[in-house]
């Protein structure tokens, strides 16, 4: 067997949750640059996957990593100092406005570093709710257009 069919065996041996959690494992790895799309791409290629399923297993994975990044970084806002918060208003303000805009850009890039702009709008307290629809439809939207 060559590398490539090799490659590709355990790409179609993941199944749907493997992907997804796979996907979701890659995404939790803060500030160094893994991007999952090679994991989603060996899986898509091995032929054994609705091509569709395939970007809705990886959009759930990255969105629940992402997720849990930003939901640190927003119950940790409580270890920040007062007089550093009171500094971020502004940006709270901002982030306020252009937030989900913010979040629904930083998961259309299909490569990381977006973890700065998660952590800032955990930080600044905006709504999780919006980051996880912003995250999981433009996770989604890049995976389909992989596809």
């Amino acid at each position: 067997m060559t590398l490539f069919e090799e490659i590709f065996s355990i790409g179609g041996s993941l199944g749907y949750t493997g992907v997804m959690i796979v996907t979701l494992l890659i995404s939790l790895i803060v500030f160094v640059p893994v991007p999952y799309i090679p994991v989603f791409l060996v899986a898509l290629l091995s032929g054994r996957f609705d091509p569709n399923l395939l970007a809705l297993a990886s959009a759930i994975g990255v969105t629940l990593g992402r997720t849990t990044i930003f939901l640190v970084s927003y119950y940790g806002r409580n270890l920040i100092k007062k007089q550093k918060l009171t500094r971020m208003t502004p940006l709270q303000l901002l982030l306020a406005k252009y937030g989900s805009l913010g979040s629904f850009g930083a998961a259309l890039t299909p490569f990381p570093p977006d973890d700065i702009i998660i952590i800032l709008l955990g930080i600044s307290k905006f709504a999780p709710w919006k980051f996880v629809v912003t995250t999981f439809f433009g996770k989604l939207i890049v995976n389909l257009a992989v596809v």
